[in-house]
């Protein structure tokens, strides 16, 4: 896929029917960011991702990622994005987990979902897939596609369209109603997403986000947070945060390995390289990355840049400078002989050049020697 101007090293995060999700760099201010590319089909599409950007915009809260730009191009229309380092819950609760630790990521899941709702946005497509869970930061919702501000997020006058996840989606978006209150409905999705979570030690409170009936659900996510509270009482976040610490580290040093690959194969090999690097110094022991390492940059990987293109352009141009001169000096001392003049043995002429490329501050080359 074709990015954008200024972004290198993409590693596919997440793709959809219209979408694709990259984690890139910024080679303006060095940094990984996420670039959301989107193939919109019509006018209609196009706004709604504009609305989306606007949206997350306009909300200053860490659970969220933050938009820095929006682009229009030709055949797609990207999002440019706060890169999170985190393990989607999807991946996160593959793995053998504590009782403790799943209370602990249910319960920052509940006081999330509060918050965002404290902010006016209803999400509308509440997953495991669409909860990246950070060490530093807990919970943070991403894919706002289908979001909205307030419990009635489509037009008042437009009936209700169908959108999200069907194993999440609560009973009511199925009836098609004029205005479902997309604040129960997200609360529906929660339920699911927790009885997912917690398994056999799923709280009842949890029972009451997944009554058919919307009105019987708790009236908001703040009065479902008090009740979730009292039912479960304060939790150590300490543990859980060491978990996804680690489990985020797995992820990410496996997404860079198979980007890496990827790179490779298509002769980006200094891209490559520095992503399988990265890889590495996430996770050390990782045997894939250690063998494509040996197997595939087992040679010196060279690179040239501007500075040393001009240098060695330099060098060449000195050196016909110099060869002719050599040539004038060797003409003048024929003519002289040939003329009758006084004659005498001219000096041989000498050339010496000194140069090549170097490491360090203001090399002309950098090489990079690795030995497997």
């Amino acid at each position: 896929m074709k990015i954008p101007r200024g972004y290198t090293h993409p590693v596919t995060i997440g793709s959809g029917a219209f979408s694709t999700v990259l984690r890139v760099r910024e080679k303006k201010l060095d940094r990984p960011v996420a670039l959301k590319v989107i193939s919109p089909r019509g006018r209609a599409a196009i706004e709604s991702i504009q609305k989306e950007a606007r949206l997350l915009a306009s909300i200053n809260s860490s659970r969220v990622p933050k938009v820095y730009d929006v682009r229009r191009r030709p055949a797609s229309v990207v999002l440019i994005m706060e890169w999170i380092e985190g393990v989607p819950l999807s991946e996160f609760a593959k793995a053998p987990l504590s009782s403790d630790i799943r209370r602990a990521v249910a319960s920052d899941l509940v006081t999330a979902l509060a918050q965002l709702h404290g902010h006016g946005v209803v999400h509308r497509d509440i997953k495991p897939e669409n909860i990246i869970l950070a060490s530093d930061r807990g919970v943070v919702f991403v894919d706002f596609g289908f979001s909205g501000m307030g419990p009635s997020a489509d037009r008042p006058d437009a009936p209700a369209s169908l959108k999200g996840t069907p194993r999440y989606m609560a009973p009511e978006l199925w009836e098609r109603r004029e205005k479902p209150d997309y604040v129960k409905s997200d609360l529906y999705s929660l339920g699911v997403v927790l009885r997912e979570l917690c398994a056999d030690d799923t709280p009842q409170c949890v029972d009451e986000l997944l009554r058919p009936d919307p009105s019987l659900r708790c009236a908001d996510s703040t009065a479902f947070a008090r009740a979730w509270n009292g039912c479960c009482g304060p939790v150590d976040e300490a543990p859980m945060r060491a978990a996804i610490a680690q489990a985020a580290t797995g992820y990410l040093s496996r997404l860079l390995f198979t980007g890496a690959r990827d790179l490779y194969g298509i002769g980006r090999r200094a891209e490559a390289y520095a992503l399988l690097i990265e890889s590495l110094d996430r996770w050390p022991d990782n045997a894939a990355a250690i063998a494509l390492l040996q197997d595939r940059f087992s040679k010196p990987l060279v690179t040239v840049g501007p500075r040393q293109i001009v240098f060695g352009a330099s060098c060449v141009l000195l050196l016909g400078l110099a060869l002719a001169g050599a040539f004038i000096s060797g003409k003048r001392s024929q003519k002289t002989v040939e003329t009758g003049g006084s004659f005498e043995e001219p000096d041989e002429p000498r050339l010496s050049l000194q140069g090549g490329f170097t490491g360090g501050n203001g090399a002309a080359g950098q090489r990079i020697d690795l030995r497997g």
